[in-house]
Order: structure tokens, then C-alpha cells, then sequence
């Protein structure tokens, strides 16, 4: 499950698992909860900044999806994981038309939000379903267009379904 803030992924583990869920971190170079002599070592010698590898905050708790017994990773986005400009600086709208749109990295003095396209494919690999719990408005669309894109080459396919099967908003 995938949420537009954190504070809304808590919010709906707590609700969804009756308050009985796990807290956990995926770190983009150490995988799932590592060990606090792991995070050090990253620290230590991993950077140069000794700080944290960049990660990603999961709730992890069972739940009855559609009959079936599921375990269920939420996680949150932070809002827009890309966003888009133009090459070069528009002077007359009709520019528009012509100049060439770029994705512009979003979020790039934060760590944890510039690798979260890559840490969302790592959740997802292997995956059911991707259940998108955004906002019902134009942004919440956007932001689970953006995460259809990132997550649609490594969820799995249901046998004689598509991808878009096993994607619910």
C-alpha cells in the first residue's frame, strides 16, 4: 500500500491492523532493518558525511484483502516523487508548445526522497497488488501515476491478467 504522507501511512496501519503493526526501515544500500553494527559501519565508512544510508519507513502488519490473507507493506511518498519543467526558461507561453519538457530531480538535498524511486521498485519487487491510498484530487492522481510507472515492471502479473489488475485506488 502506498500512501501520499507518512503521517497518513501510520495513520491508516494503525487503522487497518488495529493498532498491531511493525515499524521498520529499508535502507537503499543495506536492505531491510539492518543491524545497528551495519547502520555504524555505513556511518563510518560508507560516507563521508557519517549519516544515515538513505531509507524508507515500512508498516508492516496482516490483513484480509479481497478473502485473502495478506501481508502488508505501507509506505508513503512525500507527495511528488518527479517533477517536470522545460529545458529552457519560458519567456512567451507559446513556447510551451516547442521547448522540450525534462524530468527535474525532485527533492535532490534529501537523501531519502531523491532515492525514493528506487526504494519504492525494491517494495514492490515481487509483489500481488499495489494499493494506492491517496488523495482523491488532481495530485493524489498524479502521485499514483508516478508510482504506477516506478512499480509496473516488477509487480507481479496474475495469469491471463495485466498489470493494471492487480493495481487498486
Amino acid at each position: 500500500m502506498v500512501a501520499e504522507k507518512p503521517a497518513m501511512a501510520e495513520e491508516l496501519a494503525k487503522n487497518l491492523s488495529n493498532n498491531n503493526f511493525i515499524k521498520r526501515q529499508y535502507y537503499e544500500d543495506l536492505g531491510l532493518d539492518p543491524s545497528a553494527a551495519a547502520l555504524e559501519d555505513y556511518r563510518n565508512y560508507g560516507n563521508e558525511d557519517n549519516e544515515n544510508p538513505p531509507s524508507l519507513k515500512i508498516f508492516e502488519f496482516e490483513y484480509i484483502f479481497y478473502g485473502f490473507e495478506a501481508r502488508v507493506w505501507m509506505v508513503a511518498t512525500s507527495g511528488h516523487i518527479f517533477e517536470y519543467g522545460f529545458k529552457r526558461r519560458l519567456t512567451d507561453p507559446e513556447q510551451a508548445f516547442y521547448y522540450e519538457i525534462v524530468d527535474i530531480q525532485k527533492n535532490r538535498f534529501n537523501k531519502n526522497l531523491k532515492c525514493l524511486p528506487f526504494l519504492l521498485r525494491d517494495v514492490a519487487e515481487d509483489s500481488d497488488a499495489v494499493v494506492l491510498c491517496l488523495d482523491n484530487d488532481s495530485e493524489g492522481e498524479a502521485i499514483g501515476f508516478e508510482v504506477i510507472d516506478i512499480v509496473k515492471d516488477v509487480i507481479r502479473t496474475p495469469p491471463g491478467g495485466t498489470k493494471m489488475d492487480v493495481i487498486y485506488r
